[in-house]
């Protein structure tokens, strides 16, 4: 009995030394990978940001929209500020920049179930994410993160925090910023902001093209409406807001504007795929990124779809995309192209007039009236044949 009772104790005094020598290295790790790591204020004034993407004549695509309108806490609705808390960090008031709770949380459903990853960030760490930190995903960034997130806490306060957060996140269509949203979709300023339209600003920030409220109005509305319930669950609105926002028709300010947004939304998405960063994160990384976009040309389109065929007085789902036979880089584009681009089928026959017959008009050599004789032809030893049946 002694004997078991001896090495049980033996057992759990080296269960106690391996435990303490991990949290010591753990610690010293952290302490090294963390050093010198500080807080820059610089980064969070948002109008300093250099973030350009221009067109082919090197200039910035104008989107006409309040990009550096910088918003103060207090001009921003408590519907607002209670719909990005509710949907983004429930217990943003309470932790001190790091919400352990979730982050154990976020761990057991992602071993539970790992088809659906959870995030653990708070909106803090959110904040030095897109703004302090480079896009790498490594246990060193996650750790400077950390640090950060708590220095952040300890110098700013909660207000201070979600006046940064708010004025650097990003809503989509060309929109940084919760006045620039505000203006953008509903032609207001954020103190005016309703509840369901707070809600709806709140659903786009988590996948800006996916929960577009003017190209994905269903994704969008269905997560406007889960805000909604959280934000009921939460104790922030009673019954009666709850079913009023949930009725409440949302008009969404359209002109000619969001025309304009499609070029500069698919540039702006396919470079976050190829850096691998969002789109906060890209903002802040004071970068050019150079398009074939050519304004001339996408005035054009927009005069035939706005004029000549008066598209713009009924539904449609139009879009366009304008491509140069010389660079192969696609110069304009409008409406919704966001099905257009993720489309990886074989378009078939159908894609003949655009790649087979306007080339050869456009080569000079050949006209509408030109004869094709339906002989055998080689080509530099190529002999293409008709399909065997």
């Amino acid at each position: 009995m002694k004997k078991k009772k001896h090495i049980l104790l033996k057992i759990m005094l080296i269960f106690v030394i391996l435990v303490s020598t991990l949290m010591c290295s753990g610690t010293a790790y952290y302490f090294i990978t963390t050093h010198g790591t500080t807080l820059n204020r610089d980064k969070f004034i948002y109008a300093s940001s250099n973030f350009k993407i221009l067109d082919t004549n090197n200039k910035a695509i104008d989107l006409n929209t309040i990009t550096n309108g910088y918003c103060k806490y207090e001009d921003i609705s408590e519907n607002t500020i209670n719909a990005f808390v509710c949907a983004e960090d429930k217990r943003f008031f309470n932790h001190k920049g790091i919400d352990y709770i979730r982050i154990f949380g976020a761990l057991k459903n992602n071993i539970l179930h790992p088809n659906k990853k959870q995030g653990g960030s708070t909106i803090t760490q959110q904040v030095i994410k897109n703004t302090q930190l480079s896009s790498e995903k490594t246990i060193q960034r996650k750790l400077k993160e950390f640090k950060l997130a708590k220095e952040l806490e300890k110098q700013y306060s909660k207000e201070q925090i979600l006046e940064i957060y708010l004025n650097s996140i990003y809503f989509g269509n060309g929109c940084y910023g919760i006045n620039s949203a505000s203006h953008y979709y509903f032609n207001k300023v954020p103190s005016e902001l309703t509840l369901a339209e707070s809600a709806l600003l709140a659903s786009t920030i988590n996948a800006p093209s996916i929960y577009d409220p003017i190209n994905n109005q269903e994704k969008a509305n269905k997560r406007k409406e889960l805000i909604l319930d959280l934000m009921h669950r939460e104790g922030k609105i009673n019954n009666q807001d709850l079913t009023s926002a949930k009725r409440e028709k949302i008009d969404i300010t359209k002109s000619k504007k969001t025309l304009k947004n499609s070029y500069f939304n698919a540039a702006l998405n396919e470079a976050c795929k190829i850096l691998k960063v969002n789109e906060s994160m890209l903002k802040n990384m004071d970068i050019e990124i150079s398009t074939y976009y050519d304004p001339t040309i996408e005035q054009d389109i927009e005069k035939i779809i706005n004029n000549d065929y008066k598209l713009d007085k009924i539904k449609t789902n139009m879009s366009t995309i304008v491509l140069d036979n010389k660079t192969h880089g696609i110069v304009a584009m409008t409406g919704n192209t966001s099905n257009i681009l993720q489309n990886i089928r074989q378009p078939g026959s159908v894609i003949k007039p655009i790649l087979v017959y306007a080339h050869a008009f456009e080569s000079g050599k050949y006209t509408p009236a030109s004869y094709i004789l339906d002989e055998p032809i080689n080509i530099n030893g190529y002999n293409p044949e008709n399909e065997k049946k």
